[in-house]
């Protein structure tokens, strides 16, 4: 209770906002689904590793500096499902992705806001599952980093949905270009009563439901290293050279066009005999 972690997770130019847990590392395992006398023991567990434990300013640097890895453009297919990380789609960026704390319903929770281009199936979710599994220290640091590599494939552990909801669309391309001529489109005239929404309906859900289930704790019972090797990953060969397959696309693109140019010149030079 109040060490559960809710996500986010966005749709095209959006920020998604989330609580992450952070107790803990716990090597045990437990399913979703639990009997009542197994979750009454887990409830003991959470309530006793939240009095022991603080999420306090250094935790919260230390979670933001796990997150800015995910800042800029990355191959991500391994934070998605059925996206080969030779597919264009693959390819995402992320404009800022930050970590603050929050209280909810006199729980602490720490919220996460995330704002990129475009996201994919399960993206947000797979890489905050990503960043406890870093941040709890169940996985190595240069984890977080093997699973953005395009030549490697990587399972990554995927955060529930409990609190996923998208926060914010931004519509910058269409406001610069049209804004003048139409009015902006924006979300602004509408905040104050989206914060109230979030405040008094929203957040206090996310928390009651977490409450009531476990849902968080007992995923975090499950992201560990026993589950997805994470100790392994540094020794895996590479499974593709991506450098390669992009160098060969561009030969076989260069060539294709050099022939259809060939063949135009030659359809001109007979149109002139």
């Amino acid at each position: 209770a109040g060490n559960g972690a809710a996500l986010d997770d966005t749709g095209d130019d959006a920020s998604g906002a989330a609580a992450a847990a952070a107790a803990p590392p716990d090597d045990s395992a437990a399913s979703y689904h639990c009997d009542n006398d197994k979750l009454e023991r887990i409830r003991a567990e959470v309530a006793a590793s939240a009095a022991r434990y603080v999420f306090g300013p250094e935790q919260l640097s230390r979670l933001n500096a796990i997150l800015r890895q995910f800042l800029g453009t990355h191959n991500f297919h391994n934070y998605t499902v059925k996206v080969a990380a030779t597919d264009p789609a693959a390819r995402r960026f992320i404009s800022s992705f930050n970590a603050s704390c929050m209280t909810i319903s006199g729980e602490p929770w720490v919220k996460l806001v995330v704002v990129g281009q475009s996201f994919m199936l399960h993206q947000i979710r797979k890489m905050v599952g990503m960043a406890l599994a870093v941040m709890r220290g169940v996985a190595a640091p240069e984890c977080l980093g093997l699973a953005l590599h395009p030549d490697r494939d990587m399972n990554t552990p995927m955060a529930p949905e409990l609190g996923l909801f998208l926060d914010e669309t931004y519509y910058d391309a269409f406001n610069n270009k049209w804004g003048d001529l139409h009015g902006p489109v924006t979300f602004e005239p509408f905040r104050a009563a989206a914060e109230q929404f979030k405040a008094q309906v929203l957040y206090p859900h996310i928390a009651s439901k977490d409450a009531r289930e476990l849902i968080n704790a007992l995923w975090l019972r499950n992201c560990t290293n026993a589950c997805y090797k994470f100790s392994k990953w540094s020794r895996w060969a590479p499974v593709r050279d991506m450098a390669a397959i992009t160098a060969k696309a561009k030969q076989e693109a260069a060539a294709k066009r050099g022939a259809r140019a060939t063949t135009n010149g030659s359809q001109q030079q007979q149109q002139q005999q």
